[in-house]
């Protein structure tokens, strides 16, 4: 059974660019939108990029994400949720995602026990 692939349109907070240096090819990350950018768009609108096995979807982002850590290079916005005026403003800056689920998974919903499974944890007793 072949899973089915939704093209999906988003904004990238890290974009990969390649280059060619010496006859070596190389790929280099770099900020696609700077401080100000990010400050301006609505941040309950962030959602992350979530790689698992063939699967790749978005989710909502995490609430323990903070500045600076590096779940950053999975950080995006999805284009359909920006609005009209940063839609025209991005457009340039987006990239399409081969998605394997087409809606945003809710993390802390009723749905994400299914797709995020609680870990269970042992303690090691102490003699």
């Amino acid at each position: 059974m072949e899973k089915e692939i939704y093209n999906t349109r988003v904004l990238p907070l890290i974009k990969y660019v390649e280059s060619e240096q010496n006859g070596k090819r190389r790929v280099a990350a770099i900020d696609n939108l700077s401080k100000e950018e990010l400050l301006s768009l609505p941040s309950e609108k962030a959602r992350m990029l979530w790689e698992s096995g063939n699967d790749m979807y978005v989710a909502e982002r995490p609430l323990s994400y903070r500045e600076g850590m590096s779940i950053k290079f999975s950080i995006v916005f999805l284009y359909d949720e920006l609005s009209v005026e940063d839609k025209q403003k991005y457009f340039s800056r987006t990239i399409i995602l081969p998605l394997t689920r087409e809606p945003v998974i809710k993390v802390y919903g009723e749905n994400s026990k299914r797709i995020f499974p609680r870990r269970i944890r042992t303690k090691k007793r102490r003699n």
